[in-house]
């Protein structure tokens, strides 16, 4: 298996500022994009990193789970 071509899997993490890393969405080989959402900014789930929707982000934002 060639590792330079062969198809994988990208994670997506938030940047680190102010002690924050936690992920933000996978990209599939072909191209597929799903995000994660903490909620609003500043609320419940997002001070507890918690998962509040997976998103699939082609063509229209539709939520996969609430």
């Amino acid at each position: 298996m060639n590792t330079y071509t062969s198809p994988k899997v990208q994670y997506g993490y938030t940047d680190g500022s102010a002690n924050l890393v936690r992920p933000t969405g996978i990209t599939y080989p072909n191209g597929r994009a799903v995000n994660v959402g903490y909620g609003t900014g500043g609320g419940m789930d997002d001070i507890l990193f918690r998962v509040a929707a997976i998103i699939d982000s082609n063509g229209p934002a539709t939520d996969l789970a609430d």
